[in-house]
């Protein structure tokens, strides 16, 4: 009896450690379509009108595609408007990095931690990295954006924690930007314009 329970516990124990092992490294998975949820969003831009994230995801790489738009701006009148300077790094470049910070509209990142270098506008690179945290159910996106203007070099650098919900309808970024101009965070909110097929 002991030889048969221990010929047992050889045989199940490693399938055991093997199901165990495949089921902690799991990768949380984002695809969707994603809606920005501006009650629940701190700090966003007032005149955001939507933003929304397009996610699909597989073994390998994420890719992230945005739309989004702010209203125009109110027109006012010259005499209205103040003229002095505004302060701020002289040479600064013009059309820093798009809707909250991102550098493009769509981004793909591979899911084995290593960076991707992609040409930008012929004036720069951005470099994209996604890395996997609190055993892969935290997801750390990251997008370097290096400018050559002729007043010198200029880097964007936005940061981004993905974490999802337990029933997979919201999606919150936790997201920290460092531009010339100093650095902001914020945290989106976004629910999922689709049912999950979780």
């Amino acid at each position: 009896m002991k030889r048969l329970w221990l010929i047992y516990l050889s045989v199940t124990l490693p399938a055991l450690v093997v199901y165990i092992g495949s089921a902690a490294t799991t990768q949380t998975n984002y695809s969707g379509t994603w809606v920005l949820d501006k009650e629940k969003t701190a700090d966003r831009p007032l005149r955001l009108e939507g933003y929304t994230m397009v996610v699909t995801q597989d073994g390998e790489q994420l890719q992230v595609t945005l739309t989004g738009g702010r209203k125009p701006a109110q027109r006012r009148h010259p005499a209205d408007v103040d003229q002095s300077p505004r302060p701020g790094p002289p040479g600064r470049p013009r059309g820093g990095p798009g809707p909250f910070g991102m550098a493009l509209p769509t981004a793909t990142y591979k899911l084995d931690g290593t960076t991707t270098t992609v040409e930008h506008n012929g004036r720069g690179r951005v470099l994209l990295k996604a890395e996997w945290k609190q055993n892969q159910t935290v997801l750390e996106l990251s997008q370097i954006r290096q400018m050559s203007t002729p007043d010198g070099e200029f880097t964007f650098t936005t940061v981004e924690r993905w974490e999802l919900s337990a029933d997979g309808q919201t999606l919150t970024v936790h997201r920290t930007s460092e531009t010339p101009r100093g650095t902001h965070t914020s945290t989106l909110v976004f629910k999922r314009s689709e049912p999950s097929s979780r």
